[in-house]
């Protein structure tokens, strides 16, 4: 269950379902950010984990060309969404549950961590990035 503090970050909106039947902004939008991913860092052979992954439109791309990603949110609503997406697609990957500033992942367990829809929102960024 989400607590207050995060409860003010929530957004319903499925942005993979935006990026993939949106508008024509969002479906230029949305796969320019996982364009950007791609480009910025080799992913392949990597383990990619994404805080804040919201519906999964930068997570779903990714583990759909193969690559080893987790997804983290905090929201039960968008973790389902993100699930439903995933099983539409036959996508696996791993999901959990959890607040980014507290994450139950022992250090360098992930090769890369992606947080692109989460740090311009929070108050406390630094804790994300620390």
């Amino acid at each position: 269950m989400m607590d207050d503090e995060l409860a003010g970050f929530f957004d319903p909106y499925d942005y993979y379902r935006a990026m993939t039947s949106g508008n024509l902004a969002e479906r230029l939008f949305h796969p320019a950010r996982v364009k950007l991913v791609r480009e910025m860092v080799p992913l392949a052979g990597k383990k990619i984990l994404e805080v804040g992954a919201g519906s999964g439109c930068i997570a779903l791309p990714l583990a759909r060309e193969g690559h080893d990603v987790t997804a983290v949110e905090p929201s039960a609503e968008s973790l389902s969404a993100l699930r439903a997406n995933a099983g539409e697609l036959g996508v696996q990957l791993e999901t959990l549950q959890a607040d980014g500033r507290d994450l139950p992942f022992d250090d360098g367990s992930f090769d890369v961590v992606i947080l692109a829809s989460v740090v311009h929102i929070v108050p406390w960024p630094g804790h994300l990035l620390w």
